[in-house]
């Protein structure tokens, strides 16, 4: 552990490179939870078949704020803000980094020597370059790579690694449009990372928000005000849904039976 490697740190920082980090913003009385920093847009997408689908509501930092939100309850909903700052974050500054799997290749092989065959090794490799140069102003943070439809690796040392698969499989009906899953996943990893330090755990309730991205365009839609024990996945006080499940209930599911999901990992081709 130790300084980022002057190659390591120079595709990080490139040329804006900052000694100093930027001031945050004012924080209100109450500081919330988690901020996301991301863009927040209205798309116009336009479908195979023909059809338009018009304002949509889209962008990371949308989708971020919502992973953030959707295991909270309504009076606990403050605890989530969305702000768009404009200054540069560096790995000493931060606990946890994750790249998309694309992105970590690009920051240590580079694009033109990017495998086209994913790789769970070659993931874990690149990944632990971070680790060995350290994340954290203690030198101790965590890396999470985002693979899609491969799931998620994290790591924050020899001892605390690991795979977290899809929970859906990206052919299956129920996907309709992977847009903000990335996002989604990082907000309610963050705030479940903040809550519990269990990074499996914090993976687990990342995917979760990423497979309510995945089932429509836009945001899905939510039920409030569920009282009555009418539901299998009924949690006494946590009263909403969304698109009729039970953020829990899907949690807990896959925190139980991981062998029903998308692990996907170590596949023969990889070793």
């Amino acid at each position: 552990m130790g300084q980022l490697t002057s190659s390591l740190k120079d595709r990080i920082l490139g040329r804006h490179s900052i000694s100093e980090p930027l001031p945050l913003p004012q924080l209100p009385t109450r500081p919330p939870t988690f901020v996301s920093l991301g863009m927040l847009c209205l798309q116009e997408i336009h479908c195979s078949d023909g059809q338009v689908q018009r304002n949509v509501l889209g962008g990371p930092g949308l989708w971020a704020t919502f992973g953030a939100r959707l295991f909270k309850t309504w009076n606990d909903s403050i605890d989530v803000g969305y702000i768009v700052v404009d200054y540069a974050n560096v790995l000493r500054y931060v606990d946890v980094f994750s790249p998309n799997h694309h992105e970590l290749a690009r920051l240590t092989v580079g694009s033109e020597n990017e495998s086209e065959t994913f790789s769970h090794r070659s993931i874990e490799t690149q990944a632990r370059e971070f680790i060995q140069s350290g994340i954290g102003c203690n030198q101790d943070g965590l890396i999470v790579v985002r693979c899609g439809e491969y799931g998620c690796f994290f790591m924050k040392d020899e001892e605390v690694k690991g795979w977290v698969g899809t929970y859906y499989n990206h052919r299956v009906v129920e996907v309709k449009d992977v847009t903000g899953a990335g996002s989604a996943f990082l907000g309610a990893f963050t705030v479940a990372f903040i809550e519990s330090g269990d990074p499996r755990y914090s993976c687990f309730r990342g995917t979760v928000a990423a497979s309510f991205a995945l089932e429509q365009f836009g945001l899905p839609k939510k039920e409030t005000d569920i009282l009555r024990n009418d539901h299998a996945d009924f949690i006494p006080g946590f009263r909403e849904r969304w698109n009729g499940f039970n953020p829990f209930s899907r949690l807990g599911i896959l925190q139980t039976h991981p062998e029903m999901f998308y692990q996907k990992e170590y596949p023969g081709e990889d070793f």
